[in-house]
């Protein structure tokens, strides 16, 4: 993959904390994004993230047969697909605020599961913090 080729060059090049932001370029990116998010963090072990959802904007040509509130269901299943998948990081507009309890929850939901494994949340503000207790 092209990762594997330019981020060993940009360490040997004497880059340092790399922070992967992968290209969305089509609505339909989203799955390889995940993809490519989990297999970066095994291989490099690098912060990843993108920003997927200017393509429900602009690229989404079907859009307008859906309501406005099934499109904006749409962005929030896209953007914790991304979380699902590991992503460090979710750029986003701030005219996107329907993205944000979706993205709380499943951090809550996250951490809740961690707990399992007598992992909590270090912060009180935390999600898991504010939504269930």
């Amino acid at each position: 993959s092209i990762a594997q080729e330019l981020i060993p060059r940009a360490l040997d090049s004497g880059f340092e904390n790399l922070l992967i932001d992968l290209a969305v370029l089509d609505i339909i990116d989203v799955g390889t994004c995940s993809v490519a998010i989990r297999e970066i963090k095994e291989e490099f072990g690098l912060p990843c993230g993108c920003s997927p959802t200017h393509t429900h904007r602009n690229r989404w040509k079907k859009a307008q047969h859906f309501s406005p509130k099934a499109q904006a269901a749409a962005k929030a299943a896209t953007a914790t697909m991304i979380q699902c998948a590991g992503g460090d990081f979710f750029i986003y507009d701030i005219k996107q605020t329907e993205i944000i309890p979706a993205m709380a929850m499943v951090d809550a939901e996250i951490a809740y599961g961690a707990m399992s494994w007598k992992t909590r949340p270090k912060l009180k503000s935390h999600p898991l913090y504010n939504i269930f207790q």
